[in-house]
């Protein structure tokens, strides 16, 4: 997940899972990262490895806490969206 106001959301819109057209569905605030994108992936592996690098940390909870909504991904041509 992250948040609309995110740098992330702000300067890649197009990571989040959106309809297009439509206006995004918010849950607790935010959006659901689109991880059928490569590019979103190794984002997501880039930013993981360099916390855990650079920071002592001995636990991490990995919890989702909203429901999926506007399950479309804009990598995806038409006829293999859900």
């Amino acid at each position: 997940m992250v948040s609309e106001n995110s740098d992330l959301c702000r300067s890649h819109p197009d990571r989040a899972l959106t309809v297009p057209g439509r206006k995004p569905t918010m849950g607790r605030s935010q959006l659901v990262l689109d991880l059928s994108r490569k590019d979103v992936v190794d984002w997501l592996c880039d930013t993981l490895s360099r916390l855990l690098r650079e920071n002592p940390i001995d636990y991490i909870k990995w919890d989702m806490n909203r429901n999926l909504a506007d399950v479309y991904s804009r990598c995806l041509p038409a006829d293999r969206q859900p």
